[in-house]
């Protein structure tokens, strides 16, 4: 019943009862060994995701805090959902080295160099799993690389980044920066 309801408000974007049904099935299936690995794997991913949700429909600056908490429990599932998982999906793994990068620059007088580092680590082996890694991967990794101040992997990157994608003229400006 509480994975219905769970979907129920999902499908009303009442994502905050959806979480709180969503984590009680999974507390409770787990506990009592009524969930399924496979499921509660896809639950916890599913957490993950709606948590994230929840986290960026907050705009307002006095909702910072509780926004960081939201993320910091999202960071939380999706680290355990990809521990958990046999081949993690590159799409997957992107999202986790993103929500670590927004994290670790959330405070820019206060950079979390740990939280970089795992990042750039993340998205390295997730473009390694995939044959042909999407731009985005390429863009979050030099973003990652120049917050590390590696401005020779970076320039290395960013021109094998203009040679996949010419068309990208965005990205000339940053290797000249290199």
């Amino acid at each position: 019943i509480l994975d219905w309801k769970g979907n129920v408000y999902m499908q009303t974007d009442d994502y905050a009862k959806a979480v709180e049904a969503k984590e009680a099935v999974l507390k409770l299936g787990e506990a009592k060994g009524w969930i399924a690995p496979e499921t509660a794997m896809q639950t916890t991913n599913m957490l993950a995701r709606l948590l994230y949700v929840e986290a960026a429909a907050l705009k307002d600056a006095k909702d910072k805090p509780r926004q960081q908490e939201l993320i910091n429990k999202s960071l939380a599932y999706l680290k355990r959902f990809l521990q958990g998982s046999k081949k993690p999906a590159a799409e997957d793994m992107m999202f986790y080295a993103q929500l670590l990068y927004a994290q670790a620059t959330s405070d820019a007088g206060n950079i979390k160099m740990d939280m970089i580092r795992e990042a750039r680590e993340t998205i390295e082996l997730a473009m390694a799993n995939v044959i042909n890694p999407k731009e985005g991967f390429y863009q979050l990794l030099a973003a990652l690389l120049l917050t590390e101040n590696n401005f020779v992997k970076a320039a290395e990157l960013l021109e094998l980044f203009v040679t996949k994608f010419p068309d990208k003229k965005d990205f000339w400006p940053q290797l000249m920066q290199c």
